[in-house]
């Protein structure tokens, strides 16, 4: 019996361990990380803006593709929502947003680069050029 409960110690210790010690994403396990973001499009008035106008970059609904840089393949499209908001998950690395149309038709939006590193908040922030000017 004194033995049964060693060897069930010992295997909830071994889970433990595995579960909570720091690993390199090599050895495949990575703690997957939350990315937050705004898709946002601009400018919104023509000619020179001022201080008072109205005239801010506004959010918008935009469909995007996520690209892993180590693969240079998609990895995952998505869609932001009406108030230009959007949410992954994401392993470590380096990754990279762009629009998933390939067109000139605007808004056209910008490649946004950026890293996942564990424990990190991330808040990425994509621009979409209207065409006003």
């Amino acid at each position: 019996m004194k033995y049964l409960i060693a060897l069930v110690l010992l295997v909830v210790l071994g889970f433990v361990v595995y579960k909570f010690w720091p690993h390199n994403c090599s050895s495949g396990y990575c703690q997957q990380m939350n990315v937050t973001g705004k898709v946002l499009s601009g400018p919104t008035c023509p000619g020179p803006q001022t201080e008072n106008s109205n005239c801010k970059d506004k959010p918008i609904s935009a469909s995007l593709l996520l690209v892993k840089q180590s693969e240079l393949n998609v990895t995952k499209s998505f869609k932001s929502d009406a108030n230009g908001d959007f949410k992954l998950q994401l392993d470590p690395g380096d990754y990279r947003i762009q629009q998933a149309t390939g067109s000139s038709i605007f808004p056209v939006c910008a490649f946004q680069d950026f890293t996942v590193k564990p424990e990190q908040k991330i808040t990425v922030t994509v621009y979409c050029d209207t065409g006003i000017r």
